[in-house]
């Protein structure tokens, strides 16, 4: 079975807890399964976004680093000699109301869906870009936005609005 194992930055700290650690994930590795291990940020990543100027944000304990958070620390690492420019665009995705409304109606057939835009909020929306123009920041740094549209609603809309809605 392949296994992924994510370990929170505080325990790297803790000796104790790292060894026992090693021990379970040597004695599943022995029992022939695949592991990914992968480790949280802890207090270098802290300390890192604090000489950024960034504060870090927990809920419930966890680490929560929002997709601007997450390119900024990717730029800062990034080799001096691959960026070619002093400022990166980074996007992300800004659908339509109708882009919103089918997407809606694909995840919950049957349901009805409407809106109206309000024209002066349309006015602001229209004055933005179509796009923007990310390749410098992927070709250079890696940047990859985090989410689209179908992500966004497949894994944090669609199951928490079946979660308080539906499920009642």
């Amino acid at each position: 079975m392949r296994m992924v194992v994510k370990v929170a930055g505080a325990l790297l700290d803790d000796a104790a807890a790292m060894e026992s650690l090693a021990r379970q994930v040597a004695q599943l590795a022995h029992q022939g399964h695949e592991i990914l291990m992968v480790h949280g940020g802890g207090k270098i990543f802290t300390a890192t976004l604090k000489r950024m100027g960034i504060d870090s944000r927990f809920v419930n304990g966890l680490r929560v680093t929002d997709r601007e958070t997450r390119a900024r620390v990717r730029l800062a690492d990034a080799p001096a000699e691959s960026l070619r420019s002093a400022v990166y665009n980074v996007g992300g995705f800004s659908p339509s109301a109708g882009e919103l409304a089918e997407t809606v109606r694909t995840a919950f057939p049957g349901e009805q869906v409407t809106f109206a835009p309000a024209p002066h909020r349309q006015a602001i929306v229209d004055s933005w870009p179509e796009d923007v123009d990310d390749a410098g920041a992927r070709r250079d740094w890696g940047f990859r936005p985090s989410y689209d549209l179908d992500r966004a609603f497949d894994e944090y809309l669609v199951p928490n609005v079946r979660d308080r809605y539906i499920a009642r």
